[in-house]
């Protein structure tokens, strides 16, 4: 391998311990350009790489260069067992897998219990202010008989008062004499 090329792999692998993945990758392909026969730098794409389809043609390069590659071998049997397990899992409409479906669903479900929410606070507001315009126009009506009403108290009061202050007298009933 060409010292240049070693380099080059260095800084990829710096660059994607970084989190710099899309540099780090594009930074192998260009070593990969030059040569192709380069099994460690197909083996460094299929760890960086996210791509399913990308590991596998990757791994499956370096089995062809190194066909004894242990770390490959490995990897590769694990990387089917992750693409067997993703298409076992069955999709209910095209492109949309049953717990992608789940997942829509949910957030679907939140948003219909977030909107009654909403509404049912928005109706109570809206019967909170039918009450106090109710209210309100009972009082209004019922004001002038509250004022006869505290009218006839203090009428009353004040003659239990009166009656308290002068006590009436008693005159004295004639009765006859005559037999």
């Amino acid at each position: 391998m060409k010292l240049e090329h070693r380099a080059m792999l260095q800084q990829a692998l710096d660059a994607a311990k970084l989190g710099d993945r899309e540099h780090a990758i594009d930074m192998i392909k260009e070593v990969l350009a030059e040569d192709e026969e380069n099994a460690h730098a197909w083996l460094l794409l299929a760890r960086i790489t996210d791509n399913l389809d990308e590991k596998r043609i990757a791994l499956a390069n370096v089995l062809q260069i190194d066909p004894v590659n242990v770390k490959a071998k490995e990897l590769l049997e694990k990387l089917e067992q992750q693409v067997a397990e993703r298409d076992a899992e069955p999709e209910i409409i095209p492109g949309v897998s049953r717990r992608m479906a789940y997942i829509i669903g949910g957030v679907v479900v939140a948003f219909i219990f977030v909107v009654v929410f909403v509404l049912i606070i928005i109706n109570n507001n809206q019967e909170n202010r039918q009450r106090q315009r109710a209210a309100a126009a009972t009082n209004a009506f019922l004001a002038p008989t509250r004022t006869y009403e505290a009218f006839q108290i203090a009428a009353a009061n004040a003659t239990a008062t009166e009656i308290a202050i002068n006590p009436p007298t008693t005159t004295p009933i004639p009765t006859s004499s005559l037999p």
